[in-house]
């Protein structure tokens, strides 16, 4: 006795389905080629560009302003972590200045 399995969710077609709006911030490798002072435009206005190839995600353009200060937050934030870590080590000693010193000296020679 032959049983009818169960129809795969992928394999089924739903016609009344409608197609995904593509949102206006992402644009293909080609649409940026060719439109890229108004994407730059926009990038200046603050809107933040991606760029796909082949439907994945090969690109973004983003405010400078913007990147350059959520990188300048994570790269403190990253140090306050480090100090703590370091300060909880119980064999931590913290450098003189003069040692610091003389680290970035030797480093220049």
């Amino acid at each position: 006795m032959a049983t009818n399995p169960e129809p795969r969710p992928d394999l089924i077609s739903n016609s009344s389905a409608k197609p995904a709006v593509k949102p206006s911030n992402i644009v293909t490798a080609f649409e940026a080629k060719t439109r890229f002072g108004t994407l730059l435009r926009r990038v200046a206005e603050g809107e933040e560009i991606i760029i796909t190839r082949h439907d994945k995600v090969v690109a973004r353009i983003v405010p400078e302003e913007d990147n350059r200060r959520a990188r300048s937050r994570r790269a403190l934030e990253n140090l306050r972590q480090l100090r703590e870590r370091m300060a909880a080590r119980q064999d931590f000693t913290p450098l003189s200045n003069e040692e610091i010193l003389s680290a970035i000296a030797e480093g220049r020679r």
